[in-house]
């Protein structure tokens, strides 16, 4: 489901209240929902990251919200700060911001392959699709009704979907505890999915 279909599936639902929302605002509620669905830190993607010669530290990818761990070749980096300073082949990392530094520093480039949890990118145009699970999508239909409703002053209808998209965001992270609390600590932003749980707002 793209983005013009989430925004479809918003006005669908408030045809008996549609209000004053214009279509610019349907996207910015779509990006604080994105927003929020990256702030549960439960989506992770792998990546690789090059650090280049005797380089002061490497850029990480924009959408990085914690950095989860760090390969180099066939050997986990250790999370260290302040640890030894010098040249050699690195054995720790730090963060700060969106930058990545390894200890010691590399005499060569080397390449990384990193696990982070993610915030999804906004979407651009109606025919993105969100970055994440697929039976996520419909939270952003839920979350879109609540601002909407909440931007035209209708308090009874923006709480009630407010309460059903705060509900149905604790039972995705239900799931995720039950399903990743073992050794797999974050969802894929492969996950495989059911069935379309969207068939209410199509």
């Amino acid at each position: 489901m793209n983005r013009g279909q989430i925004k479809s599936a918003i006005q669908t639902e408030m045809q008996l209240d549609p209000g004053l929302v214009s279509d610019a605002e349907r996207n910015r509620f779509l990006d604080y929902w994105l927003d929020d669905v990256g702030s549960w830190g439960v989506l992770e993607r792998t990546s690789t990251v090059t650090y280049s010669a005797r380089a002061q530290e490497a850029t990480l990818p924009e959408t990085v919200i914690h950095l989860n761990q760090v390969i180099l070749g066939n050997r986990e980096l250790k999370l260290a700060y302040g640890a030894e300073l010098g040249v050699g082949e690195p054995r720790f990392y730090s963060v700060s911001g969106n930058s990545l530094r390894l200890y010691p520093t590399p005499t060569e480039n080397v390449r990384l392959t990193i696990t982070y949890s993610y915030r999804p990118e906004y979407l651009t145009s109606d025919s993105d699709v969100p970055e994440i699970p697929r039976d996520w999508i419909y939270l952003g239909v839920l979350y879109g009704v609540y601002r909407s409703h909440k931007k035209n002053g209708n308090v009874l209808m923006s709480r009630e979907y407010n309460q059903e998209y705060e509900q149905k965001k604790a039972e995705k992270m239900r799931e995720y505890l039950a399903k990743y609390n073992s050794t797999v600590r974050t969802i894929k932003e492969t996950s495989e999915v059911g069935e379309n749980p969207l068939t209410r707002f199509i």
